[in-house]
């Protein structure tokens, strides 16, 4: 059995504990809220052992294996090292860093620490999208050219995603999703890379970014918190297209394989559909591996390695200083 503490009681640990409930051999010992009013209620509804109403007697706590951090971006570095030091395994909401300085100062901690710790890329984890990659990874769809990957919604401009001080904006809320995924088909060695976006208040509220890499394959994202978008996934191949789709992509719904079949301007073939439902909030598959590396002895995730934590944060530097986006953090 793993013994979870849950950091922070907002909507993204409301839906991490919505998940956990159905993860296998997955306990909530505890839960932790600077309010001891959001705490309590936050344990009541999700059946937590035990709350807090401050981090750091949730850190001390010894019956405690691993903790999910879901606080503010600008809370994460903090955070984390203090988790860790206390001497807990550590699974962060993403972005795990404001910025790339960040994520290597957590990995390292982590590694000094002899302790897991893993952004949460939850995409990473759902049944349909590792299928998906393992089509376009065994040549299923020939050589890739092509990826098209949106990420929009139509946000409160009250929230702190719309400000500069929270380390907010679309690149670092959803846009994060399309370089994963990209990365996931194409690896992290792109060749260039640009971009441009609508900053307001000093956040990008709808931003773009294209990549190219060396065998001229593209990848091309639309990242909106202001924005409804289409919110999919399209991989173009010399032999066929893989979808990753449902209403957002990142829930995982489900996957489709199509091959060109002698088509012209449209695929002939008959889609193959993976798809598995699922309760809850799907965040149970992102608990389960981590719980599964935990008992390996692993002290990162072979799916989201802190190599590629750091390259996604260097890379959402580099758009950032596109875009001409600067935080206090950096």
């Amino acid at each position: 059995m793993m013994n979870w503490g849950i950091v922070g009681t907002g909507y993204i640990s409301d839906a991490f504990a919505n998940g956990l409930a159905f993860a296998k051999n997955a306990n909530l010992r505890a839960v932790c809220s600077r309010s001891e009013d959001s705490a309590k209620a936050f344990a009541q509804k999700h059946g937590a052992d035990k709350y807090f109403s401050n981090y750091e007697d949730m850190a001390a706590c010894d019956d405690i294996d691993v903790v999910y951090i879901g606080t503010l971006n600008v809370c994460h570095l903090e955070n984390v090292k203090m988790y860790l030091q206390n001497g807990k395994h550590v699974l962060c909401e993403k972005p795990i860093g404001v910025n790339a300085r960040e994520t290597a100062e957590m990995t390292a901690a982590a590694k000094k620490a002899g302790l897991f710790l893993m952004e949460g890329m939850w995409t990473r984890c759902f049944p349909s999208i590792q299928k998906a990659i393992e089509w376009v990874r065994s040549g299923e769809i020939g050589q890739v050219s092509v990826i098209n990957a949106q990420l929009g919604c139509y946000g409160d401009e009250s929230g702190w995603r719309f400000q500069n001080s929270m380390a907010g904006g679309a690149l670092l809320d959803v846009g994060i999703y399309n370089i994963a995924i990209t990365f996931s088909m194409l690896g992290p060695d792109y060749q260039s890379i640009t971009g441009t976006a609508n900053i307001k208040n000093g956040v990008d509220i709808v931003s773009t970014a294209m990549m190219q890499y060396k065998n001229g394959a593209i990848a091309m994202h639309s990242n909106g918190i202001r924005q409804i978008m289409n919110n999919g996934v399209y991989i173009e191949g010399s032999k066929g297209r893989v979808i990753i789709g449902s209403e957002v992509w990142w829930y995982g719904k489900w996957s489709e394989l199509t091959k060109i079949d002698n088509g012209y301007f449209k695929y002939e073939g008959r889609p193959q559909r993976f798809e598995i439902p699922y309760p809850g909030t799907g965040f149970q598959y992102e608990a389960e591996h981590v719980a599964d590396c935990i008992h390996k002895g692993l002290t990162e995730s072979p799916l989201m390695t802190h190599a590629e934590s750091i390259t996604i944060a260097q890379t959402i530097d580099k758009l950032r200083k596109i875009y001409g986006i600067s935080f206090p953090q950096d």
